[in-house]
């Protein structure tokens, strides 16, 4: 039984055009252009707040997933969340902004947060 070509090629496409996409969804994680300097956030804390926004509840693997990939093998322990989320808190208490613990399913940012992150961005 042979495989055409043409299969092959196809798929070929299909891989780059995913590849493309998770491209544009990284840069949409990594941008920070909208957040104010004088936060002082990490990249991987500016990440987390952009996930935050997006979400109405980011569990830790999608935090994990979106910092790290799916770099399950070399990347670091899941707890590092938590570790990032933990120093992140009091940069975004000083600015009237909490990240809620969800039991058992991950953190969120209460709806008023969410909506000036969202007009931040917009206006940016």
């Amino acid at each position: 039984m042979a495989i055409e070509l043409s299969y092959f090629l196809k798929l070929r496409d299909e891989r780059d055009e995913l590849a493309e996409r998770v491209r544009q969804l990284e840069a949409v994680l990594r941008d920070d252009s909208w957040q104010p300097k004088e936060w002082g956030l990490t990249p991987s804390e500016a990440a987390i707040v952009n996930i935050l926004t997006m979400r109405r509840v980011a569990t830790r693997e999608a935090i994990f997933v979106a910092l790290y990939g799916d770099d399950v093998d070399g990347g670091p322990l899941e707890r590092t969340i938590d570790v990032l989320v933990c120093k992140l808190r009091p940069k975004l208490r000083r600015h009237g902004f909490t990240v809620q613990n969800v039991y058992g399913a991950g953190y969120r940012l209460d709806d008023a947060a969410r909506a000036t992150f969202t007009k931040l961005k917009q206006a940016a």
